[in-house]
């Protein structure tokens, strides 16, 4: 099966460090990739350089076959890349449903211009009166339906994080890349993402999911990248992860390898 999104030789230094080096990865249709690995093992990077916040010193990043290493985030954006942040980036300032909104700058462009105010009010009643009832039917999927009028600053930091993610999911992303998704969040809250996440696979979305939760990416991911010092050392099953002796030795170890097959009992 074709690749939606695929990275090719990726790579990205700052200064003498090589953050990301020659990296591959590839995303088939309904899969969810875990991307997992110690700390400064060039995960974020990964994030920032295919959803456009970085530029790659070399490499080429595709979606759906086209190449997005000139495209400013907003269009990888329309093009139905989704993205969510480590620590949540939200407008505290503005309602939870504005936050929401805002994320609908990717769905449909016509009526939302400045100019369309004016001489096509019928066009953007139409599009806004579509956006807000897109809003309000995220919001509820992530758990937040009942807090739209509060502001975003008032929410917990587990509540923002769901914020966050329906920012992403209010456009529809075919592709999402999550960075740390369930850390921070209680039990309830972190439920409810992985059955977000799920829910994506189901209607044929794809998941990058950089986590350190490594007892959950075993469960809820397909296949797995481990990076270390920006290098892929190993790439499989959960299952083959987890007997990778360079895996073992850079990252899981033996406790938390043994905390892995706990959880799977």
């Amino acid at each position: 099966m074709s690749a939606t999104l695929e990275a090719t030789g990726l790579s990205k230094r700052f200064g003498a460090v090589a953050a990301v080096d020659g990296l591959d990865v590839a995303l088939a249709p309904g899969e969810i990739r875990g991307l997992i690995g110690p700390n400064g093992s060039g995960k974020s990077t990964t994030m920032h350089l295919i959803s456009g916040y970085l530029r790659p010193d070399a490499g080429t990043i595709r979606l759906n076959g086209q190449v997005l290493n000139r495209l400013a985030v907003h269009r990888r954006a329309a093009l139905g890349l989704g993205r969510t942040f480590q620590t949540p980036a939200v407008f505290l300032q503005l309602s939870v449903l504005d936050n929401v909104l805002v994320g609908c700058h990717a769905v449909d462009r016509v009526g939302t211009r400045v100019g369309d105010l004016f001489f096509r009010p019928w066009a953007s009643k139409r599009v806004f009166n579509s956006l807000l009832e897109r809003s309000v039917s995220t919001l509820d999927s992530v758990g937040l339906g009942d807090r739209m009028a509060d502001r975003a600053e008032d929410l917990s930091y587990g509540q923002q994080k769901l914020l966050g993610l329906a920012q992403a999911l209010v456009s529809d992303p075919r592709v999402l890349l999550m960075d740390e998704p369930l850390a921070g969040l209680g039990s309830v809250e972190m439920d409810r993402v992985i059955a977000i996440v799920k829910d994506l696979r189901l209607k044929g979305g794809s998941v990058l999911f950089a986590e350190h939760n490594v007892p959950e990416v075993m469960q809820l991911c397909d296949r797995i990248t481990v990076l270390n010092f920006g290098t892929r050392i190993a790439e499989g099953t959960p299952g083959e992860i987890q007997r990778h002796p360079e895996v073992l030795d850079a990252y899981l170890g033996r406790e938390d390898r043994e905390e892995v097959d706990a959880h799977d009992q």
